[in-house]
């Protein structure tokens, strides 16, 4: 999963939005604790308008920070996560 989530930075970070998607996807999907492969799965969507799946992730982040807790070890992770994305989110 780290490796497909690595493709798909490396596609969003050209630009390539429709191609970070389908590896990051296959990422979350195999490793759904990868929080950093569901950011950039939620920014990837957002910056192609694809704005309801990029809810649902963003959705999903809250819900793990909310589980977590400040307590948490990926507290910190998943905070930062939440608000990269709500960056990303068309206004």
């Amino acid at each position: 999963p780290e490796l497909l989530y690595l493709l798909g930075a490396s596609r969003a970070g050209l630009g390539n939005h429709k191609g970070a998607v389908k590896m990051l996807e296959k990422a979350v999907k195999l490793a759904p604790d990868l929080i950093v492969a569901q950011r950039d799965l939620a920014i990837s969507y957002a910056r192609m308008g694809s704005t309801a799946e990029a809810q649902a992730m963003l959705a999903q982040l809250q819900a793990k920070a909310s589980a977590c807790g400040a307590s948490c070890d990926a507290n910190a992770e998943l905070s930062a996560a939440v608000a990269q994305v709500q960056a990303a989110m068309p206004v």
